[in-house]
């Protein structure tokens, strides 16, 4: 009997071993699978005392066979064959098996393509991360596109540039191209920028096959699962790279961005499909981040438009998005995004008000890591801007004087005599007197008067530290940069313990 102390219990693989001796049986790792490069084997038994035998040419061992005395390395395809020995008695036999490769190096997609099934392949090359979701991972470099199939042990977006060196076994499903097995991922070394081919429905098929594509002014039928272009021609549609089938409505015009991929069901013919990614109205009339006022409180929204970050911190994420609305959203999303991040339309959560405006809270769905970095450039403004009709925007106010300064609260005035309150919302190192440039979020306080006010955003720049005690040596709010580096000692989502080269140690959140 197994037994939960809570509801759920996760994890990625239970192993349960029962013998009929009573000894636990050896646990032989790596686990057993493919690799491309020799493994180095380990076995352990957690019964006390136990001796370890084991095989390496497929018999089963006895007490006999080699025993187990230090890791050892297997450089060919082998199963290893284990058990544990006590006072006589002896477990089940376990077994791992390792296929070893050695993957041939290819330059680019179109040459790994073009290999047989089952041949291990190293990229030599570069690529270009188009869209992940799960196990599925859409590419392309100079001479093509391609699907990666598994787990490769990283996050990309659109965009991000994919370190050569990563291997796989090349398959094909769906009569097209796929590399299974991955092996060597590494973070992505940077980002580029990828444009969608604009495309008809009717041009769905294998010349098209994985690539990023835009279909204008299609509608789509989510419950038959048809995309139809503005010309009429009609494609199919598969709801599997991260937009759900309830973000679409049918009817609506949309711009719609999307994958080529294709499948074959059981004796069944082959099938090209859209794989969209987005979608954006193009009736103008979707539910946009500035439309949250003509809602009641509690009002659970979903929105149509993408949105373009003007401010992340402090469980606060301001936003404008492509309706032309601005808009606040408070609480964890699930993301960390920087300012003109574009993150796409299909995130929601729950309407409420506070100090007199509109925001939207938890429970959050549909945010995901941006697709796309642009510009952002702060609206000129004045003090007597602080009001309702700039409510989230991101403005600059020259030639202002903080003053009254208490509690992360004060005042601003400008060269005319304008003045207006401001607050220390998002930690920056400000301090009373003359600023010639402020940068900030036009936000609101009140719970029966409201107060709009300058929450501030101010880029100091970094002050080199060789250390993290000299990082504590600064100021609160002002920010260090490292001029030496940092080891990793564990992460955990947001959370980060690093230690600097004198042996220090810290969190980074």
């Amino acid at each position: 009997m197994f037994t939960a102390t809570s509801n759920q219990v996760r994890a990625t693989k239970v192993i349960v071993t029962i013998s009929e001796s009573g000894l636990a049986s050896p646990v032989i790792k790596p686990a057993a699978g493919t690799y491309f490069n020799p493994v180095q084997v380990t076995i352990t038994c957690s019964t006390q005392g136990a001796k370890v035998y084991y095989t390496t040419n497929g018999s089963d061992p006895t007490t006999a066979s080699t025993q187990y005395t230090a890791p050892f390395t297997v450089g060919n395809t082998t199963t290893v064959k284990a058990i544990s020995a006590l006072d006589g008695e002896q477990s089940d036999v376990v077994s791992a098996a390792y296929t070893i490769l050695t993957p041939e190096n290819v330059t680019n997609i179109a040459a790994y393509s073009a290999k047989d099934d089952g041949t291990a392949v190293k990229f030599t090359n570069t690529v270009y991360a188009i869209a992940q979701n799960g196990k599925y991972l859409y590419v392309k470099d100079n001479s093509g596109f391609g699907l990666f199939y598994g787990d490769c042990g990283q996050t990309y977006t659109l965009g991000s540039i994919i370190p050569a060196g990563f291997a796989g076994v090349k398959t094909t499903y769906g009569e097209e191209p796929e590399l299974t097995t991955l092996n060597g991922f590494q973070a992505e070394s940077g980002t580029t920028t990828i444009e969608p081919e604009t495309i008809l429905a009717n041009q769905v098929g294998h010349n098209m096959w994985a690539h990023y594509v835009l279909l204008e002014n299609a509608t789509i039928d989510p419950d038959a699962k048809v995309l139809t272009d503005a010309n009429g021609n009609t494609a199919p549609v598969y709801f599997s790279m991260g937009l759900a089938a309830n973000q679409v409505q049918a009817g609506i015009p949309y711009d719609v961005w999307a994958i080529v991929g294709s499948y074959k069901p059981n004796n069944g013919d082959l099938v090209y499909q859209l794989l969209p990614l987005k979608v954006q109205r193009k009736d103008g009339q979707g539910v946009g981040i500035g439309d949250m006022a003509d809602y009641e409180d509690n009002t659970m929204l979903v929105f149509d438009f993408d949105a373009t970050v003007l401010y992340h911190g402090n469980s606060r994420l301001f936003v404008k998005d492509g309706k032309g609305g601005y808009g606040l959203i408070y609480g964890n999303v699930g993301q960390t995004y920087k300012k003109g991040d574009v993150f796409p339309a299909g995130y929601g959560g729950k309407k409420t008000t506070y100090g007199g405006e509109p925001e939207l809270a938890t429970p959050f769905s549909g945010f995901v890591a941006a697709t796309k970095h642009v510009n952002v450039v702060p609206e000129d403004a004045t003090p007597l801007d602080a009001n309702h009709e700039h409510f989230a925007h991101y403005v600059v106010m020259y030639n202002v004087t903080v003053s009254e300064y208490s509690n992360n609260g004060f005042t601003l005035t400008d060269a005319s005599g304008n003045t207006c309150k401001g607050y220390n919302q998002f930690g920056q190192n400000l301090h009373e007197g003359f600023y010639e440039r402020l940068e900030g979020i036009i936000g609101s306080y009140g719970a029966t008067n409201t107060v709009y006010q300058l929450l501030p955003i101010i880029e100091e720049p970094a002050v080199p530290v060789a250390s993290i005690n000299e990082l504590y040596d600064l100021n609160s709010g002002q920010k260090g940069s490292f001029t030496t580096q940092l080891t990793a000692i564990y992460q955990n989502g947001v959370r980060l313990y690093v230690q600097d080269v004198e042996g220090t140690q810290t969190l980074v959140y």
